[in-house]
């Protein structure tokens, strides 16, 4: 049962990637030199300006942890 607001948030064990956004230069060889993660954890993140979602992926293809805005990623799948 999601008892969450919206129920397109990312959730632990979803599979990911980042967006591809227009105009960031760099961005397609990101999303290609990282590829499919797992989220293993989501945790609020708050700093002087916002407070938002930090979510700690784990790439296979690099053999790292990364922790990422939830906004800068998109899930491939979703859990139920």
């Amino acid at each position: 049962m999601n008892i969450m607001k919206n129920s397109k948030e990312i959730m632990v064990s979803d599979l990911v990637r980042r967006k591809v956004r227009k105009g960031w230069i760099n961005q397609p060889y990101e999303v290609e030199q990282f590829g499919v993660g797992v989220v293993i954890s989501r945790k609020w993140t708050i700093n002087l300006y916002s407070k938002y979602y930090c979510l700690s992926v784990y790439y296979p293809k690099l053999n790292k942890i990364v922790d990422i805005s939830e906004e800068l990623m998109e899930a491939i799948n979703e859990t139920e």
